[in-house]
């Protein structure tokens, strides 16, 4: 009997040092892969720093990055934060839990913006391989609030964002979304601007069929686009004003938008103001669609118009007029090498 407990207590001691073994060399593996990774962004042109270390022995890989600084000047986006965490069991590492620290920065050409929060986490799930295409996204933000480098500040109560790609009945790359937002503040000069008061919502539910799968390829070159985008439902309301749509639209031959929404607007000389002072629809845009909703509210007789935005032959339309150019789904430009 003693014979055979010191033979288990052996294969225990062999199996044990050989856990340890196995961990920490692929923890080794994953700190060296990270290292790479930003290592090859640099070689590219990009600032990409960041201290990395691998945790969670005996049954978790916890990845942190500490002082992480990311900035393509070619694409002219740059993000920078105190650290990153990425935590996930041992025995499913593309399964991970992330979090974020409740003080970041981000910057694109026309603004620089300091990002707080309360609550910064999500959970991603990637497919095993060399590019790791993304399977699915979910992001909770709390207290969210943006201050822009000219003293600005917006935010939202809560941000929830779920991202899940299709696979069985559904073309290649077709992703589903869901973002919700609640108590959604704009900037009081905005609002000022616009006469409005008060918090908004946003609920935007639909699918997307991208030009390519979603991997680290599309993060490093920053070129993805859209051959079908279906808006299931799609509400955004502030102060008096609501905007709904739903509807198809695809990518014609050209790489322009062809299909058609159905939008609902109340209050919408406000809301329409208030998307083009946010930067969120070019000034042309807003004013061929000022003047064609006007004409529809003069025919409907009320705030309340219900109409159909097309698009056809590289144009947006509101009926038979055109408003101004279909939106590009389809980038022109190729892939850096």
């Amino acid at each position: 009997m003693a014979g055979i407990v010191k033979w288990l207590a052996g294969i225990g001691i062999v199996g044990l040092l050989g856990w340890v073994g196995w961990w920490f060399a692929a923890a080794a593996g994953q700190e060296a892969a990270l290292e790479a990774w930003l290592a090859a962004r640099a070689e590219e042109g990009w600032q990409a720093e960041g201290a990395v270390d691998v945790a969670g022995f005996p049954m978790r890989f916890e990845r942190r990055i500490e002082e992480p600084a990311l900035a393509d000047p070619e694409a002219g986006w740059a993000w920078r934060a105190p650290w990153i965490d990425a935590t996930s069991p041992v025995f499913d590492p593309t399964n991970l839990a992330l979090r974020l620290p409740n003080e970041q920065s981000f910057a694109v050409p026309a603004a620089r913006v300091a990002v707080a929060s309360e609550r910064f986490e999500g959970l991603l799930s990637v497919t095993p391989g060399l590019t790791l295409p993304l399977r699915s996204l979910g992001l909770q933000i709390d207290a969210l609030q943006l201050t822009g480098r000219e003293g600005w500040t917006a935010g939202a109560k809560t941000l929830r964002l779920a991202f899940d790609r299709r696979s069985e009945g559904a073309p290649e790359n077709t992703y589903s979304f869901d973002v919700a937002a609640d108590a959604v503040a704009l900037p009081q000069r905005l609002l000022g601007r616009l006469g409005m008061e008060g918090l908004g919502t946003l609920q935007i539910e639909g699918q997307v069929v991208s030009d390519r799968p979603l991997d680290l390829p599309v993060l490093e070159t920053g070129i993805v686009g859209a051959r079908t985008l279906v808006i299931r439902e799609g509400r955004l309301t502030l102060g008096s004003a609501a905007l709904e749509a739903r509807g198809r639209i695809d990518a014609d031959a050209e790489g322009f938008a062809e299909g058609s929404l159905e939008i609902v607007a109340r209050d919408w000389e406000r809301l329409l103001d208030g998307l083009v002072q946010a930067g969120a629809l070019h000034p042309r845009m807003g004013d061929g669609l000022r003047q064609a909703l006007g004409f529809a509210a003069l025919l409907g007789g009320g705030e309340t118009l219900t109409i159909t935005l097309g698009f056809s032959g590289g144009e947006a339309l509101i009926g038979p007029i055109a408003i101004g150019e279909a939106p590009r789904m389809l980038p022109q430009q190729k892939p850096r090498s």
